[in-house]
């Protein structure tokens, strides 16, 4: 009964920058008659190509810069059968796409500790790289997903949203201090380095998507450049900060390929 009442998809399509992210107008709006399953949820990928949507036991792709979007429908993960620890199927519900640029999905029906990940959403087909039940929460959740600010938007004028940077863009260190990290992409090991010795101590601690510290790195006094492993660490986008005498005093974002 639900499948038959969610006939209408509204594919909403839009150049997501300047004064569109803004203001959140869209355009060249696309309405498709559908049929495919019971409604989940819907998110679209961070460079705004992909559109995907999830059906209780599959999670489709679409291409929104197809000259025919309906026929670029494509099934990019079905429910593999894994059951939680109360023997509760894990099945497909809401998307949303994280600060990290990956989509998040939680489970529909009961309470779970698991929500799943397309990894890669700005990828086509297979690619994009569902990872089910693949983040374990502390507690359980119902349907719901978190809420976070959207911080990636684009300028317009007159509009206080003008003031909203990224991490990345903001280093909070003294100009002269010059940090830089490389190579980003990291591989095996990154090197952290910076263009005068420091004066005193300095703490580097790199985080996970979820906000769980994973590296920490105490910098002597009189350093210039220190080599730090990611062996271990899972592939995917980390957030890093350096701090002196509790102060944050640089910011930033890491890839691991």
């Amino acid at each position: 009964m639900l499948g038959a009442l969610f006939q209408f998809i509204p594919i909403l399509k839009s150049t997501y920058t300047g004064s569109t992210a803004v203001s959140g107008t869209l355009s060249n709006h696309i309405q498709v008659i559908d049929t495919i399953g019971l409604p989940g949820g819907v998110a679209f990928s961070p460079n705004s190509r992909y559109m995907y949507t999830s059906h209780w036991d599959k999670i489709y792709q679409w291409d929104l810069e197809s000259s025919d979007i309906e026929a670029s429908r494509t099934v990019v993960a079905e429910y593999e059968g894994f059951l939680d620890e109360n023997n509760l199927s894990t099945r497909f519900y809401n998307m949303k796409l994280g600060p990290d640029g990956k989509i998040y999905i939680s489970v529909p029906n009961h309470p779970s500790r698991y929500l799943h990940v397309i990894d890669q959403p700005d990828s086509a087909g297979i690619a994009c790289n569902v990872l089910q039940h693949s983040v374990l929460l502390p507690t359980y959740n119902l349907f719901s997903l978190p809420h976070h600010p959207v911080t990636r938007l684009g300028v317009m004028e007159g509009s206080p949203c003008d003031t909203i940077l990224s991490a990345s863009e903001t280093p909070m260190a003294d100009e002269e201090e010059e940090w830089s990290l490389y190579p980003n992409p990291a591989g095996s090991s990154v090197v952290l380095s910076c263009a005068m010795p420091q004066s005193g101590p300095v703490s580097w601690i790199l985080y996970d998507a979820l906000g769980r510290e994973v590296r920490r790195k105490n910098l002597p006094a009189g350093y210039t450049e220190m080599e730090v492993s990611m062996e271990g660490l899972g592939k995917g986008l980390y957030f890093y900060r350096l701090e002196r005498e509790g102060e944050v005093v640089w910011v930033g974002e890491l890839a691991v390929e």
